[in-house]
């Protein structure tokens, strides 16, 4: 019994005996739990539940709530956000199952028993899962959403209520709730087992030999063979003939959805037939000895000949007897479906002698009206023998009557044959008569995009129908697509080329109706300036084209490619303009690379063409783009270390993976960096519905805590001499501190102006001040500065002009000045540095240094892990041609200092090859200033297209 649920019965209105319904209006009865649509005009006081003999309203299902329960898995109840249930099932259960469920997150079950309370509780997730094992496979690949839950390991309460809670997007559905007592037989499934499909479709051919295809539901399939005990065999007999006309839900393997089908048992009604069988192949025999041999040859044929004879022999029994089992299984078929058309001959007997009757009723019908007319007229004579007469014509009347009510219903029976009739003969008209094919004399150029055509007027085209136009004179120029717009009163025409071939045009069109091409991606060759649309695949041909892609005309996942032809020029350009293709960002790309190709989509519901991360620079409100899991990191500010002290320590972490709706706002505040002489670091925060992350800032004795995380992080504390570094952000863990001794992985003391003592590069720590930004996992780096030798190490202390490392804490003199105590991007500041600074290195296309420029932190910008550049760009005369100017920066990763830079023809450069000896990267140049605190938003799941974190195939320039 349904005790209660969230889902309203409210689908249409309840049915009132004093309403006029319409033909088509629908409405239901709430105690029948169903919904009725009227099926005659004027209809009032008719009651849908009641029988009629001329039928006033259709059944057309159960209501949304009561769905679940109608033994169809193909209906659904559907409510955004929230389903629940609570049934009273009046017996012990043991299974639940939940099948055809779409857009879920969660499912929880839950058993009440009114006297021991809750006595069980489960929870089941439903997230995606990679359909593959792999690393990459986890970040990038497909994932699969499950489609039911299975529970079977339910206590045994009787007068226990079980609820039901499933929670998920706006698309949430349910097809079938099924519960009760599990039966369990055989010692185990047998291997070979046997999934399948029936499918419902219709796949058909028209007279062209296009396919027309329209899609249906379809039934899962599966075969299994099963090792009986003999102590089963009539029990487990006994139950199938006890659920032959009942769905059930069999449970081949609870690992596996296909093998796990809701319906009734294949062969249920029918004598079970000898299973057809795969003959087994025979081995050929050797070559046999002929007459013309010679004696030597004969001899050694005819042993390997006869010994081959041998083992033929139980080969041919076997496929004798596969065959003769064969021959049995054809035998049963061919009674069976001989028995099937006797049945079939029979019901159509029977439906001839139900016509016959109801038109023998029509004629008594008839015969007794004239009877009743004739009693009615003798009447008039008399008035005693009217009275008589007019009793006899009441009765007469009253059969008359009932024979035209069966007349009537025979009719109604007759007239839907004859409309079902006609309907067919409609449809085989359309293609006697060619209604699917027409002609066109319009002039028209073979190209992608909408084409016009002037055809017959009174065609059966239909807006979506795919058709390909070809010409007769040269069958080779064609035009396919879909129908864009049809006019049957005047014969116009217009069709979505997608896909074409020719290039001159033509008069002389034949339409038809085509399937659409495995790609659906025209090719046109380009040498000129020239406009793009979706579905083509441009072939860049000449040394001067720009390619502008479209801003109309764009549906989510539309598609361009691009392919270089011609030798690079650097004068082939494609224009992004301001559209969001996905992989790509706004604006111009030159081509560079011989051979370039490049697919890409548009990217219109999905993200909006960007990286799919937020990095919010400062306080902000922040509203979700999509449906999906993120993943939300808070980093707190790091504090400032002491002028002539020790180093601060670094903020807190914060880390959240929760599944968010899109719309859903957050509100973001980022703690600022300790601003001087020991200033703690702020806190950061982001908080919604259903978050809450605090990162509290470092201090100069320790670093900050942090709340409301699936993973909440300490910062490392600063050393605690004077000079030590500060400490650095915990990504793994607690982050390291920074020590007062030398040592691996920690933190030095250093003099002025002299070579200070550095913690090695050990494996604690590069992995000390790890961090997150841009998706990537980032190691530490500390950057030595121009006048100093050594090298900072994460956390590290050092000489003279030392600062604070990008994501360890930054190392530090014991001379002082306030300004290099604040508190680092994302690691705590400084002991007493006289002052952060950066190198910067202008390099010529050889690799010389051509320049270097000092430049504090407020003048740099971030590039990548460890990298930074100058914000004003340099302009330096070109020193080849080709090059309008060079955008300059030096690098630093945890490969150490290296001479970089960036070479661009662009505007701003968009970006950049960095080389050494070692390693080769491609950087895309990012100008967001990291500040002291950080919030990053990582979406992840369906949602997020795994390429647009990948560099785009754009090729940059490179150093010789």
């Amino acid at each position: 019994m349904l005790v209660s649920s969230d889902v309203p019965e409210t689908d249409y209105p309840e049915w009132a005996a004093g309403t006029t319904y319409s033909i088509g209006a629908r409405v239901i009865v709430a105690a029948q739990h169903k919904v009725y649509e009227s099926a005659a005009d004027s209809n009032t006081g008719n009651n849908p539940v009641t029988p009629s003999a001329t039928p006033k309203w259709k059944e057309v299902g159960p209501t949304n709530r009561w769905k679940p329960f109608d033994k169809s898995i193909s209906s659904q109840v559907k409510q955004a956000s929230n389903i629940s249930y609570r049934i009273k099932p009046g017996q012990a259960i043991t299974s639940l199952g939940l099948l055809n469920v779409t857009g879920a997150t969660s499912i929880r079950v839950r058993l009440i028993d009114p006297t021991f309370g809750t006595v069980y509780d489960k929870t089941t997730a439903m997230s995606p899962v990679p359909v593959a094992v792999g690393w990459w496979e986890w970040f990038f690949g497909e994932r699969r959403t499950p489609t039911q839950a299975l529970l079977q390991d339910l206590p045994s309460f009787p007068a226990a209520d079980v609820l039901i809670d499933v929670t998920g997007t706006a698309d949430l559905a349910i097809g079938v709730i099924l519960m009760g007592q599990r039966r369990t037989f055989s010692l185990g499934v047998k291997s070979g087992a046997r999934v399948s499909f029936q499918d419902y479709s219709i796949k058909d051919r028209n007279e062209f030999g296009d396919v027309i295809l329209l899609e249906r539901g379809f039934a899962r399939r599966a075969a299994f063979q099963m090792l009986l005990a003999s102590k089963e065999v009539d029990a487990f007999n006994d139950f199938l003939i006890s659920v032959r006309a009942t769905p059930c839900l069999w449970i081949g393997s609870g690992r596996f959805e296909a093998t796990v089908v809701y319906g009734l048992r294949a062969g249920a009604g029918r004598a079970d037939m000898t299973d057809i069988v795969t003959p087994t192949p025979i081995d050929a025999l050797p070559p046999a000895p002929s007459p013309g041999d010679t004696a030597a040859e004969f001899n050694a044929k005819s042993f390997p000949f006869v010994a081959a004879e041998v083992l033929m022999v139980p080969q041919i029994n076997t496929a004798a007897t596969q065959t003769n089992q064969n021959a049995v299984a054809a035998d049963e078929r061919a009674v069976a479906a001989d028995a099937s058309k006797s049945a079939a001959q029979a019901a159509a007997a029977t439906a001839t002698t139900k016509a016959g009757e109801a038109v023998g009723s029509a004629t008594a019908a008839a015969g007794s009206a004239t009877a009743a007319s004739t009693s009615a007229g003798n009447a008039a004579g008399s008035a005693t023998a009217a009275s008589g007469s007019a009793s006899a014509a009441a009765g007469s009347a009253t059969a008359a009557s009932g024979s035209a009510t069966a007349a009537n219903t025979a009719k109604t029976g007759a007239e839907a044959a004859r409309d079902a009739a006609e309907d067919f003969r409609d449809q085989a008209e359309v293609f006697a008569t060619q209604q699917l094919k027409g002609s066109s004399t319009t002039s028209v150029t073979p190209g992608a995009g909408a084409k016009s055509f002037t055809i017959e007027a009174s065609r059966s085209f239909v807006t979506g129908m795919y058709v390909v136009a070809t010409s007769t004179s040269d069958p080779a120029t064609q035009m396919s697509g879909p129908v864009q717009s049809y006019d049957p009163a005047t014969g116009a025409l217009v069709i979505a080329v997608d896909t074409f071939s020719g290039a001159s045009a033509k008069s002389d069109w034949v339409i038809g109706v085509a399937a659409k091409g495995s790609s659906g991606m025209a090719q046109q060759v380009i040498t000129g300036n020239t406009t793009a649309v979706p579905g083509v695949i441009y072939v860049i041909a000449a040394a001067n084209v720009t390619l502008t892609l479209p801003t109309t005309g764009l549906s989510s996942d539309s598609k361009i490619g691009i392919r270089l032809a011609a030798a690079v020029s650097r004068n082939q350009v494609i224009d992004f303009l301001t559209v969001n293709f996905r992989g790509q960002t706004p604006g111009q790309r030159f081509i560079d690379k011989k051979g370039f190709g490049l697919d890409i989509k548009y990217n219109a519901t999905r993200g909006d063409g960007a990286l799919m991360q937020e990095i919010a620079p400062a306080s902000v409100t922040y509203t979700c783009p999509v449906d999906g899991w993120y993943l939300l990191t808070a980093i707190g500010g790091g504090a400032a270390g002491l002028n002539t002290g020790r180093g601060g320590g670094a903020g807190g972490l914060a880390q959240k993976r929760v599944f968010l709706t899109a719309g859903l706002t957050l509100a973001i505040s980022i703690g600022a960096g300790g601003a001087s002489n020991g200033a703690a670091g702020g806190a950061t925060t982001v908080t919604g519905t259903g978050v809450a992350l605090t990162a509290n800032g470092g201090t100069t004795t320790g670093g900050g805590t942090a709340t409301g995380g699936d993973r909440n992080i300490t910062g490392g504390a600063s050393g605690n001499a004077t000079g030590t570094g500060g400490g650095a952000v915990g990504v793994y863990g607690v982050g390291y501190g920074s020590l007062a001794s030398s040592g691996s992985a920690g933190a030095g003391t250093g003099g002025p102006n002299t070579s200070g003592t550095f913690g090695g590069p050990s494996l604690p720590g590069i992995l000390s001040g790890a961090g997150y930004a841009g998706g990537r996992v980032l190691l530490p780096v500390g950057i030595p500065a121009a006048t100093a030798s050594g090298q900072s190490g994460p956390g590290a202390g050092a000489a003279a002009n030392r600062f604070a490392g990008e994501f360890a804490g930054g190392g530090g003199n014991s001379t002082g000045g306030a300004v290099a105590g604040a508190g680092g991007p994302m690691g705590g500041g400084g002991g007493g540095a006289n002052a952060a600074m950066q190198r910067i290195e202008i390099l010529n296309v050889d690799g010389t240094v051509a320049n270097t420029i000092i430049a504090t932190p407020d003048v740099a910008e971030q590039l990548h892990p460890g990298a930074w550049r100058v914000a004003a760009e340099q302009y330096e005369p070109a020193p080849t041609a080709g090059l309008q100017h060079i955008s300059v920066g030096a690098f630093y990763d945890r490969f150490g200092p290296a001479k970089w830079a960036i070479l661009s023809d662009e505007t701003p450069p968009v970006r950049a090859v960095v080389r050494d000896a070692s390693v080769r990267k491609y950087i895309d140049l990012d100008n967001a200033d990291l500040p002291a605190g950080l919030a990053i938003l990582q979406a992840a799941g369906h949602a997020i297209d795994p390429a647009a974190i990948l560099d785009a195939p754009i090729q940059p320039h490179e150093l010789p």
